[in-house]
């Protein structure tokens, strides 16, 4: 009978956040695969937790590594994969090992945990309940463009990024979502945990006059909450208005609303059966007046 591989997360800064099960797992596990094994042994040191046998398997390794884990789990043994912290696969190795099990009919059993992706959700106070999140952000100044332009409204995108590139990135949001809410964390569940917020183009700026070290060691977590600009809610309150006095014109008349709503979506661009729609709403609405009075 084969082993179980157990994907456990670990704490991403307080070690405090481990939860009793992530513990009781590692303690019983016949050996760990882990992105560094000297980060997991002083996480095992501080858990009192006996030597484990540790494989090495990060991001250059993983593939090389993981037969020696799978023939190890396909004997019957238990064992554990850890990221250095946090959730195995999310923007860390893991991923190919939980294929390569599941190939050969391996049972992968998930142990959750501390996250950066939804502590730094939770507490960053966007207004939209939809993300996406993207990893790192990329280093080129081309992708960043790239990736920047794909962003649509109503949607917030998140991105992990090294102290070393993120004053570059913020250059690159400032020339291309400049008028954007954005909040930046640093630290998440440490002592010393930041959230800083605000419209892109002013936060750089605000956090050197507050003497932030953004190269500080530590990656930082950020996301953009991409909504319409003030412009183009007025512009579109505008042409609201006018498509409103157009459908009134077109009510005085014995036009059929079918034909009506023809003409007036292709003058406004919008959808026949939405002006339709609002051709059916305003009649509703004469016919209530009239009743009233």
């Amino acid at each position: 009978m084969f082993g179980t591989l157990f994907m456990v997360t670990t704490p991403i800064g307080n070690r405090e956040d481990g939860s009793i099960r992530m513990k009781q797992i590692l303690s019983e596990v016949d050996g760990i695969a882990c992105e560094d094994t000297r980060v997991t042994s002083e996480l095992l040191r501080e858990l009192c937790i006996p030597k484990k046998i540790l494989v090495r398997m990060d991001a250059y390794r993983e593939q090389a590594h993981a037969s020696r884990v799978i023939d190890s789990l396909k004997k019957g043994e238990n064992w554990a994969y850890v990221s250095d912290a946090g959730t195995p696969g999310i923007s860390d190795p893991g991923s190919f090992l939980v294929r390569e099990a599941r190939e050969v009919g391996v049972r992968v059993q998930v142990i959750p945990g501390p996250s950066a992706v939804t502590a730094f959700l939770s507490g960053a106070g966007f207004e939209s309940s939809r993300f996406e999140f993207g990893g790192f952000f990329p280093r080129k100044k081309k992708d960043q463009m790239e990736c920047t332009q794909k962003w649509t409204i109503g949607k917030v995108y998140l991105y992990f990024e090294s102290p070393k590139r993120i004053e570059n990135t913020l250059d690159v949001l400032k020339e291309t979502v400049p008028d954007h809410f954005m909040v930046l964390a640093k630290e998440l569940t440490k002592k010393y945990e930041n959230f800083f917020w605000g419209r892109v183009n002013e936060l750089a700026d605000e956090m050197k006059q507050q003497g932030v070290e953004v190269r500080s060691q530590g990656e930082w977590v950020f996301g953009v909450e991409i909504k319409k600009s003030d412009s183009q809610v007025s512009e579109n309150q505008s042409e609201n208005l006018e498509l409103d006095k157009v459908l009134r014109c077109f009510s005085h008349f014995d036009i059929p609303k079918k034909e009506a709503s023809r003409v007036i979506s292709e003058v406004f661009g919008v959808k026949k059966n939405e002006v339709y729609d609002l051709f059916l709403r305003l009649f509703s609405e004469k016919n209530h007046v009239k009743k009233k009075f």
